[in-house]
């Protein structure tokens, strides 16, 4: 084949970098040993610039032409990386959607029941912990409000049920389960792809720019 330009990339269908090309795996190199070559790629593909530069590491990798793209006006920069083999979704990557959720519970009885006591009252404002009691004085007036709460513990023996106390229904205990969905999985993203050499020419003629 001609003579290639330094820094020339090219595929080959044999697994080994002819002679005087290097294999593009990302590897770092000394500048001193070949200024020719760093002076063309700079430290765009690894290294600190100063003593080391690196190699384009095509391994795994699709490459796409540099600049802007017009229609994404994504701006692909030499040397950048992007994109990943595999993705897993993130909450706010998902789409609006539902869980099924059921309910399991029981039904319980729960009474209802109002303290009375046959003592005279002995206040005519209710506190807490106070029991109903018979009114004191009986036929209080407007101007005499009637004692009808019992403020302390009355009698065990004085103590009434009164009628219309209920017992009624409701749902205790009960439970909401949320399904889930989804196994939190890492999905592929890569596409049909055959593997290949790529190598990158070390001597050559040096690239002009007219």
């Amino acid at each position: 084949m001609a003579e290639p330009f330094i820094g020339q990339v090219e595929l080959y269908g044999f697994t080994f970098a002819p002679e005087n090309w290097a294999p593009c795996k990302g590897q770092l190199l000394q500048i001193s040993a070949n200024q020719a070559l760093f002076s063309l790629l700079g430290n765009a593909y690894g290294g600190d610039g100063r003593t080391t530069y690196g190699l384009p590491d095509l391994r795994g990798t699709l490459n796409v032409s540099q600049g802007l793209n017009p229609v994404s006006t994504f701006d692909w920069n030499m040397g950048d990386r992007h994109g990943a083999e595999t993705h897993t979704l993130s909450d706010s990557e998902m789409p609006e959607h539902s869980h099924l959720a059921t309910y399991s519970g029981g039904i319980g009885d729960w009474q209802g029941h109002i303290k009375a006591t046959t003592e005279a009252g002995n206040s005519a404002i209710p506190t807490t912990g106070c029991t109903l009691a018979t009114a004191n004085p009986p036929g209080g007036g407007p101007d005499k409000a009637e004692q009808i709460y019992y403020s302390g513990t009355p009698a065990s023996n004085t103590l009434v049920e009164l009628g219309g106390s209920e017992t009624f229904s409701a749902m205790v205990n009960g439970n909401v389960t949320v399904g889930n969905n989804g196994s939190n999985q890492a999905f592929s993203l890569l596409q049909s792809a055959l593997v290949m050499n790529f190598s990158i020419a070390q001597k050559g003629l040096y690239p002009s720019r007219n």
